[in-house]
């Protein structure tokens, strides 16, 4: 299940639902792109499950964010591609075929790990709670060039 911290909710709260934000998912993703790209990862304690799979608008990006965490794994744990055993073991142990995120409970745990330290960037950047979706979105993006 993909899970949204329970502060991060409550820090989003004035741009959640507006201008290009209009789920729970999106600030999820955004968290965990960040996440995902500083290899931040931190526990998530108190969540609420927003979704079981990938919405149908994230469908056509459940395989990148796949590839993504994999990536990002191999990177914290210093493997490479050349060493296959190392990397399918690592590929078993966080995808499951037969999910409908394609996600085992251990990629969840590791995703939503990942979102969760993305959310603590975005809380230590930023003075105060975002109050203008706008502001937010240049601020994001400005955040993941660096």
């Amino acid at each position: 299940m993909f899970k949204i911290r329970k502060d991060a909710d409550n820090w989003f709260r004035k741009i959640d639902s507006r201008g290009p934000i209009k789920t729970k998912f999106d600030l999820f993703y955004l968290c965990l792109m960040l996440g995902l790209k500083k290899a931040r990862l931190d526990e998530v304690i108190e969540g609420t499950d927003i979704y079981q799979k990938f919405p149908q608008e994230y469908e056509g990006s459940r395989f990148l964010v796949l590839g993504l965490l994999i990536s990002a794994e191999m990177n914290r744990e210093g493997l490479v591609f050349e060493d296959k055993a190392s990397v399918q073991k690592l590929i078993s142990k966080y995808v499951a075929a037969d999910s409908p995120s394609n996600l085992s409970s251990e990629g969840f745990k590791k995703i939503n790990g990942y979102a969760s330290g993305g959310f603590d960037v975005l809380s230590e950047l930023f003075e105060d709670v975002p109050q203008d979706v706008d502001v937010f979105i240049a601020r994001y993006c400005a955040i993941m060039a660096s």
